[in-house]
Parts: structure tokens; sequence; C-alpha cells
């Protein structure tokens, strides 16, 4: 097809949309605590590691792996085979792609307009515009032919057959073919004009070598920071599967400096959701047996909330993509297929995870045919993800929510070999990413912002930043017990509130503005007595015109999840933190990626020792309260100066909150403010990074009336710190967590 035509078409398609319209009618339808007890576990910020690690295992794994049925009814079956929809859900779907194929048109007819006015020289730039806007259509597509599939022997759906045909002409006809005379080689680099303050550098900083680079890789090609991001992520989906990806959650932070003040910051929640049949007593069967059982509830299908991290990014791809959303997939694919070398980190959690065994899928990909866990050094491949990862490259995300590979993760959580799930293909179907409202916070002369509810990352952090500039951090001695004592008072006091209020918002009240008013935390930060512990702090009253009568929760606290921090030569930054809850997730594989454990972020008991409701309770369709606070903080110029965020569980808030003090405050370089040992409080005793020079504080800290552990704390901080000189231009400093494998790419 020449592109002369393509304006022709867009005409002709509009036309006889119109007539199918009138035509055919389509029904429109409108710490692993788990009491509250002031007794701690040694190792509070990672029970589940310690529990791991045992060598004892009552599990006889033989035997109930012999006990499972390992063949996989679903394989035979075409691309678009799933349970059969019912008619009505399938006149809804059509009904939407019919309301907004217009639309689509018409934006592809734009970018079709704006690359026939470009020059020659410009042509390849502008044909990415319409890469993008065939992306979008792709989605119509491949929801059309698995409408096509399920309606195909469907006595009843005569209309529905003939208006799904008609739809699939119109997509093949509203796309158009790359002409010939374009040079595609010219669209590798392209300069867009996103912004007149370009800069010469730009730098990915994630949890994996191979990571990094893909991300980098991309931003060559000439992506945006979003574009990078999905490579990234998926790309950690395959290497770092015990801590992120495409069967998980993420949270993604996105700044746009060419946008207007009131839109430069972006919000994207990919939060796993609760099944809709789910219930308040949910995990009822677990924590009604006597003993010390609650981890039991991460293994299996109960704990499997919906994915979210495909939506999202897709969500985000949208707003802030430059190459088209197949090639992004590009790196992860070539390295599924071809593979990748098992890491020393990766090697050690296969090594002390036997519940990984349970599951015939994990057990196949993790173990070699004699049952031993895979070497570092090993050269691992994944075909079942790339081929996965090809398919919604090529399809859109519809082909992950919708079909066989929605099918297969249903069956895979009903069928667990623990805990079996009751998830549906409608959960799956109808999950949706949501942009919500960024939060932000003064701290000096910053102005640091991060995100909502359902995290309870970002407002707590703002709040501990919030009373902390009350005193002069800034001058006093770094890392010394007299700052100390006043960070880890701020941060009980932020947990507290933490505590007692944070759910989700679409189900549950949560005065976030008001546990950030300034006036509030100013009143809460005379609680603080310098040289002096308060002990536990209580829970204050933020908003007291609302009714918020909660009581606490009983969650689990197992950290594992990842964090990358990205910027491009545009000046657009990405704070991202993804995560399959605990290490491996549910342990479930499907098709070659990890299923998540994210509904043990949940109270895992309704009903507090007050009687009251958690706000963090189990409802269907909500999602459940994380930690996770990947944050920007702005200058007094609104430039960004750091992009951070971490994994590490109820952690999360601090490691982030102290790295920005060690950064802004103590003016450490970015390595230096993230290696820097770590001293918290999530409102409990003052956890001191063990073996590093944070012991020496113990004894000071006592002195001052802390109880104080000294624990293995696991962050996974990466961030970059962003330098302007007098002229605009900028110099970036990345840091790399060294309790992890992160690595910096630039």
């Amino acid at each position: 097809m020449k592109i002369t035509s393509n304006m022709k078409k867009m005409s002709s398609f509009k036309n006889n949309l119109k007539n199918i319209s009138c035509a055919l009618f389509i029904i429109a339808l409108p710490a692993c605590s788990f009491v509250n007890s002031d007794d701690w576990p040694l190792l509070t910020a990672d029970p589940l590691w310690v529990e791991l690690e045992k060598t004892e295992n009552s599990d006889v794994v033989a035997e109930v792996i012999n006990t499972l049925v390992l063949s996989d009814p679903i394989l035979s079956k075409s691309p678009y085979a799933a349970t059969a929809l019912p008619l009505i859900d399938v006149r809804v779907m059509l009904d939407k792609i019919e309301r907004d194929l217009p639309y689509q048109a018409h934006n592809m007819a734009k970018a079709l307009d704006m690359f026939d006015a470009a020059g020659k020289e410009d042509k390849a730039l502008y044909w990415r515009g319409v890469e993008i806007e065939k992306s979008q259509v792709n989605e119509f597509r491949g929801e059309l032919l698995m409408i096509k599939h399920q309606i195909m022997d469907n006595d009843q759906a005569f209309v529905e057959r003939q208006l799904t045909n008609v739809l699939l002409m119109k997509v093949e006809e509203i796309i158009p073919d790359a002409p010939n005379s374009l040079d595609l080689t010219l669209m590798e680099q392209p300069e867009l004009s996103l912004g007149s303050d370009l800069f010469n550098n730009q730098m990915v900083v994630a949890a994996n070598p191979y990571a990094a680079k893909a991300g980098l890789e991309i931003l060559r090609r000439g992506g945006s920071a979003v574009d990078a991001a999905i490579a990234v992520e998926t790309t950690l989906s395959l290497v770092e599967p015990q801590s992120s990806g495409i069967g998980g959650g993420a949270f993604l932070l996105h700044f746009d400096p060419n946008k207007s003040f009131a839109e430069q910051l972006n919000f994207y929640d990919g939060r796993e959701t609760a099944p809709m049949a789910a219930t308040p007593d949910h995990f009822k069967s677990i924590t009604e047996i006597p003993g010390n059982v609650k981890l039991d509830a991460v293994y299996g299908g109960l704990s499997v909330g919906v994915p979210g991290a495909l939506a999202a990014l897709k969500m985000a791809h949208e707003k802030h993509g430059i190459l088209p959303w197949e090639e992004v997939f590009e790196p992860a694919i070539k390295l599924a297929e071809e593979g990748f070398v098992v890491s020393e980190r990766l090697e050690h959690y296969i090594t002390i995870d036997q519940k990984l065994k349970l599951v015939p899928a994990s057990r196949d990909y993790f173990y070699d045919h004699k049952g031993d866990p895979l070497k570092a050094g090993y050269l691992l491949k994944n075909p079942k993800q790339a081929a996965v990862l090809r398919r919604v490259a090529t399809e859109g995300i519809s082909a992950f929510y919708t079909g066989d590979i929605a099918e297969k993760i249903v069956w895979a959580i009903k069928k667990a070999p623990n805990n079996p799930g009751i998830m549906e293909l409608s959960d799956l179907e109808n999950y949706k990413a949501k942009e919500r409202n960024v939060i932000c916070g003064d701290y000096n002369v910053y102005k640091v912002c991060s995100i909502p509810p359902p995290s309870s990352g970002g407002h707590t952090m703002i709040a501990t930043l919030g009373m902390l500039d009350e005193f002069d951090i800034d001058k006093m001695q770094p890392h010394s017990a007299e700052a100390y004592n006043i960070i880890l008072e701020a941060e009980s006091l932020a947990y507290a509130d933490r505590n007692q209020y944070t759910g989700d918002t679409d189900f549950v009240e949560v005065p976030v503005q008001g546990m950030i008013n300034s006036d509030y935390l100013k009143s809460r930060a005379k609680l603080i007595m310098p040289g002096t512990s308060m002990g536990k702090a209580t829970y204050g009253d933020p908003s007291p015109k609302l009714a918020l009568d909660y009581d606490k929760g009983h969650i689990l606290d197992i950290p594992s999840t990842t964090h990358f921090s990205i910027t491009d030569k545009w000046g657009h930054a990405v704070s991202m933190t993804a995560t399959v809850e605990s290490m491996f997730g549910s342990r479930l594989m499907v098709e070659g990626f990890m299923l998540n454990n994210e509904l043990t972020d949940f109270s895992l008991i309704p009903v507090g020792e007050n009687g009251k409701l958690v706000a963090n309770r189990v409802q269907g369709g909500k999602r459940p309260m994380s930690s996770q606070t990947p944050s920007i903080v702005f200058d007094d110029e609104n430039r960004p100066v750091l992009i951070i965020g971490s994994p590490g569980g109820a952690s999360i808030i601090n490691y982030v909150t102290q790295t920005i003090i060690n950064a802004l405050d103590w003016d450490m370089d970015m390595q230096s403010a993230i290696s820097a040992p770590h001293i918290i409080s999530r409102n409990g005793p003052a956890l001191v990074e063990k073996g590093t020079a944070a012991e020496t504080l113990i004894e000071p800290l006592k002195a001052m009336g802390h109880d104080v552990r000294a624990v293995t704390l696991m962050s996974g901080l990466h961030g970059i710190k962003l330098l302007y000189d007098d002229k605009g231009s900028r110099t970036l400093d990345g840091g790399a967590d060294p309790r992890r494998e992160g690595y910096v790419a630039q």
C-alpha cells in the first residue's frame, strides 16, 4: 500500500463505520508480626529468609510431586482458546471497540497527516508516531480475534459475528504499511523535539546488569524513559524472577519537564487486585490452624492477585512512549530466547527456597534433571516467556489478560498444590491500571514527590521528612547518635499513622492529606524530645472531620521487590518499583513467569484486637496496602535532583527517607548515600544494620532509651542524583545498592 492512499482509507473507514453502526445494533451495558504484640523476632526484617534457610523441612516434596497431575490440558488449544464468554460480555466488548475505534482512526489520521507534511529528512521521525498509533489499533485487533474464536460456533451470535468481521476488516484497513521509500534505519536515533532543554546524558540504574543495559539500549535507540522502563521490567522478569515480573504489579512515577507545571508528574498504579469473589475472611482456612503457620498463606493460589505490571506499563507508554510498543520488548525477547547467565544471587534463592519444588513448572525451570538447583554461570533460556512477551508485543496486553495465557494463569491458581485460589478469567479481563494524583511535600528547600495509597510509602516518607523539617538535621554530625535519635522518632510517629489508617482509597477513607499537612506535622514534631526516645509512638488524629475508626491489621512483611531509576536525554524521569511480593511470589510459574503472592499484603485477619474492622482487609477488587516508595525530589527551580526507590518490605520507606537525607542534607554522592549503613524504626525497636559501622551506635542509642536490635537489612536502593551547572547542563551521579547485584548504565 502507498502512503498517499492512507487518507482515502481514513475517510472510507469513517463513512463505513457510520453505516455499520446504523445497520447493526449492539446492546450497551452500562516484619513478620502476626499479632499486635511488643514481642519482636530477632531478625524482624527478614523472617521468611530465616524460615527458608532452616534445613528442617516437614514437606515431603517427592510425595507431593508424585500426586500432582503434571499434564497441562490447555497446551493443545488454539492461541485464542478460553472458557466461553457469555454472549452479553461479547456484546459489551464489541460495543466498546465500536465506540473507541473512530477515535483511534482519528489519531491515526493525524499521525499520517504529520508524516505527509514532514520534510524528507524527517519522514522516519514522524513515521514513528504512526507506529505508536498502530500499536493501539493492534490492541483492538487482538481482542477481535479472541471474540471471533469465542463465537464462531455460537448459533445465537449471528449479528455479533457480522460486526466482529466488519470491525476486523476496518482495523486492517486503517493500519498503514510502511512506505518502500522510507529509510527505517533513520528511526534508530530520532531527535524528537520534545522540549528545549535537551541533555547529552542519560542513565538507567536497575537491580541487574542485564536489565540496566536493556534499558540503556532502548534509550540509545531514541526511546524515552518509559520505553526504557518497559525493557528493564520485562528483562527483570527473566533475570530476577524472585523479585518482580510480568506476573506481578508495579508503581510507576513519571516526570515530564516539557509539560505544564500541573501536568508534569504522573503516577500509574499497576498494583494487583483481589479476585472479585474474595471476602474479608479470605485467609481464614490458614489463620484458624493452630500454631505458627501464617507463612503458609504465601504459597499457592490463594495469595495470587490479578497482575498489573503490564497494564501500568501500557498506560504509561500510551502517554509517554516514543518507540513502538513492539520494539521495546525486543531486548527481553532476545535474552529469553538466547539465554542469560544465572547469577550468584539467583542461585542462592533457588537453593534456600524448597517450596519451588512443589510446583512442577517451577521445579522443571529452576532445577536440573537431578533435582539440584541451577548454579551460577548456567546459561538459562526461557522460550515460554519469550513467546508470551512476543504476543504481548504484537497483540497488546489483551493477549495476556484474555485468551489462553489468562486461562493458564487461572488454571495454575485453581490447581495449585497448596492453597488453591479463586481467581476467574473475568478478574483478568476486567483488570485496569489506574492513573492517580501524585503527592508532594516540602523538605528544606526541596519538594519531595511520591505516590499515594494503595501504597503507604509516599505519605509516610513525606510525613517523616515534614517532621524532620522542624529540626536542623543538615547541621548535625552525619550518622551521629544525635541525628539518628531524631530520625528514628519521626519515623516511629509516621509509621504509627501509617499502620492505623492506610488502605485502598477506592474502598476506605484514608486521610492522606491530613497525614502530610504541615500544621499537623508540626504538632507531631513537638512530641520529639532530642536525646530521648518516646518508645512506641501512638497514632495521631490527622483528619478530625473524618469518622476513621479502624483497627490494626496482621500483615506478613516479606521483603522481595525491585526498583529502578531512569532519566533520558529530554529530561524525562521514571522512578518505578515492581514486585511479586515474596521471593518467587506464590511459587507458581505459568508460561515461564512467576505469579505474585500480593494478597498477603492485606491483613490476614479482617478484625483487630478491639473488634473493629481493619482498613487493609481483603475485599473483592481491592488493592492491598504497599510500602513501595518510588520518589523524585525537586530543587527550588523545579528540576529533579534525586530519583530514588528501593525494595525491602515495610522498611522501604525508611531506606528511601534516609537516602534522601544522606544525599541532600549530608551532601553524599549517590553511591555513598546508598551504601551507608541503615538505622531505622518502624515504630518498634531501632533496627541497626548488622555487620556494619552502624553497630557502633547501639550503646549511644540505648543510652537515649531506644530498644536496639542488630539485624540484616536488605535494601535494594537504585538512584540517580542530578547536579546542574550555571548554564543548565547536568551531571548524572548514579548509585546501585551493594547489598544486591545492581548496575549503573550510562
